[in-house]
């Protein structure tokens, strides 16, 4: 397992954030993300733009 950064932009309200994602790969990292916004988030993954996902070394 790795930690990635990923980086979002919320459309609706207009601010960046970031996530700490623990997963095996970049790709799993966005599913893992897009699963934490929609649990975590009022507004749901979908209001969210995933700009970036960077490996934590």
């Amino acid at each position: 397992m790795k930690k990635y950064t990923c980086y979002v932009y919320e459309r609706n309200r207009k601010f960046w954030d970031r996530y700490l994602v623990v997963a095996d790969c970049e790709l799993l990292a966005e599913v893992e993300l897009k699963r934490r916004l929609d649990e975590e988030t009022d507004t749901g993954s979908d209001s969210y733009d995933i700009m970036s996902v960077v490996e934590c070394k």
